[in-house]
Parts: structure tokens; C-alpha cells; sequence
């Protein structure tokens, strides 16, 4: 087996749907790992077809790493598809103590500070030949999007900012990038937070997901997406205190980050307003030929 395939495993999610686990440590919970699933279809076996040519270049030969949000994982076939018919390698990274990367006894979700993923997406990135060293930047020449939904979105923004050029773009899908009640409310809500953080760190808090996400993509429901995946559940993951403070949730100077170098583009309940514009929600003005892709590829969920 050379290293191309070194690791790589069958995925829950089918044919064409390989993946790796991705070795993190420990914390006092226990072993920690998060999972890279790539989609590599066969398009020579029998009626696989085969696969049309690009229809922007910018987007022909990059390579795309997808994350998702707040409880949950990842599942969109036809999101991964898209990204393939059109010339591009397709990742996405389950985050640790999520789906795939969830293990018996962990608190689902919990971080004390969503920096903390960067680690795990340094060892997604190094796995697909965009790692910080010289040996892991196989693939340095080919353009490195990066796809976030919701928190996933502020959790690559962050990440973005804190390595400037390190991505050739950044889409962001539904980002959560503050608390709904804006800076009144991060102001009001901070200190209770920050002291029950302290005091019961994983204790629980009030659920904010009815079901409805679950129910729109879920086949068991009314929805037809897939939801093998372990961790997944109905409702939400439990919110934690030591998860949800400020401190923990750092808000970004604008979705691209402060410092961020990468065009970006975010794609929401408006985005066709965007479109239209030409203007992203972060106030830039988004390359056509860059970020295309972001304004026609299927949004993963309206999920906030």
C-alpha cells in the first residue's frame, strides 16, 4: 500500500467515500482523534460514467476541505459530488467529539475554545498535502478552498486569520459568527456564562435545537439525508457552559478574519441578494472567477 492510501478505510456514506482517523492526544475524557472522509469515485466501473469537464477553471484542480457546524457531522453526498464533477479534490473533517470522531464517555461538541480545532484542521491539511511542513505540502501548487457551516464557519474564519494566505479562498455557508443578540447580548450574557464555566463547566444548559435540522435532512423523518453516523442526535448536542463563553467563542473582526488574505464569500438566506450585488456579507467584493462555486453549489443547510 503506498502512502497515497496509507490509513484510508471504507465510510459509512458508500462508495466513493473513504476514511482516515486522524490522531490527536488525550484530554480528561480521553483519546481524541478526528476523522477526514475524501470522496474518490470510481469513474471507470460499470456505469459510473465519466466526469464533465470544469465549467470555471478556478475551480478545476483545487483541493476543498468542508466543516461542518455545531452538532453535527458530515453527510452531504451531493455537496461532495458537485465539488467533484467540477475537477476538484473533496474533504470534509469530522471535528473531535463529533460523528465519526466521537468516542464512548466524551461530551458531544465540547471545547473550551474553538482555536482548539485548529489542530484538528492542521491534521486534516497535512493529510492533503497542505500542511505548515515541508514535507506535508505535497499539493502547495493546487488552490486550497475551504468550506465552513455555521460554527464551522467562524471556526475557519478564526483559523484563516490566524494564518493569512494559507487558503486560496473561504466560503462560508449560514456562518455563525456572534451571538444572536449581537454585542448587547455577548455583554449581558458573558458574565453568567463565565462564572457557571467555571463552576460546572460541562453542566447543562438549555437546548437551543428543537429538532428541525434532523427532521429537514434526516431520512427517518422528512428529510432524505443520511444519519448512520454515530453522535448525531435528534435534538442537538447538549450546550455546555465552559463551550459557550466568549472566551471560547472569540469573534472575528469580519467573517475572513482580521488578517486574512483569502477572498470571501458567504452564502445564506440572502445570498441571492449577494449574487446580485456582487458583494459578499462580509462587505468585500468577491472574485467571480475565485469563488463561482460558492453562489451555485448546494448549501449543506439553512442552519444557524
Amino acid at each position: 500500500m503506498d502512502d497515497e492510501q496509507a490509513g484510508w478505510r471504507p465510510d459509512i456514506l458508500g462508495d466513493g467515500f473513504e476514511q482516515r482517523t486522524l490522531t490527536l492526544g488525550e484530554d480528561d475524557e480521553g483519546e481524541l482523534v478526528a476523522t477526514l472522509v475524501r470522496f474518490v469515485p470510481d469513474l471507470s466501473g460499470p456505469g459510473a460514467g465519466v466526469r464533465p469537464p470544469a465549467s470555471d477553471g478556478s475551480r478545476a484542480g483545487a483541493d476543498v476541505l468542508y466543516v461542518h457546524g455545531w452538532s453535527d457531522y458530515f453527510f452531504q453526498v451531493e455537496h461532495a459530488r458537485f465539488w467533484h464533477d467540477r475537477g476538484a479534490r473533496f474533504y470534509a473533517l469530522d471535528l473531535r467529539k463529533y460523528g465519526r470522531s466521537l468516542r464512548p464517555g466524551q461530551t458531544p461538541g465540547f471545547t473550551t475554545d474553538l482555536r482548539h480545532y485548529f489542530r484538528d484542521v492542521e491534521a486534516a491539511l497535512a493529510v492533503m498535502g497542505h500542511g505548515i511542513l515541508p514535507d506535508e505540502r505535497s499539493r502547495e501548487d493546487r488552490p486550497l478552498v475551504l468550506v465552513g457551516h455555521s460554527t464551522g464557519g467562524l471556526t475557519l474564519s478564526l483559523w484563516a486569520a490566524a494564518f493569512p494566505g494559507r487558503a486560496t479562498a473561504l466560503v462560508l455557508n449560514s456562518p455563525w459568527l456572534e451571538f444572536q443578540a449581537g454585542a448587547t447580548g455577548r455583554a449581558v450574557v458573558a458574565p453568567a456564562l463565565g462564572l457557571r464555566s467555571r463552576l460546572q463547566p460541562r453542566g447543562r444548559m438549555v437546548t437551543v435545537d428543537l429538532g428541525f435540522y434532523t427532521r429537514t435532512v434526516s431520512s427517518r423523518f422528512e428529510g432524505s439525508g443520511t444519519t448512520t453516523t454515530p453522535g448525531g442526535p435528534s435534538t442537538g448536542s447538549r450546550c455546555t457552559p465552559a463551550g459557550w463563553t466568549p472566551s471560547s467563542v472569540p469573534r472575528p473582526t469580519s467573517p475572513a478574519g482580521s488578517g486574512s488574505t483569502s477572498p470571501c464569500s458567504s452564502c445564506s438566506r440572502r445570498a441571492r441578494r449577494c449574487s446580485r450585488s456582487g458583494r459578499t456579507r462580509c462587505g468585500r467584493r468577491t472574485p467571480r472567477s475565485t469563488l463561482g462555486a460558492s453562489r451555485s453549489a448546494p448549501c449543506s443547510s439553512a442552519r444557524t
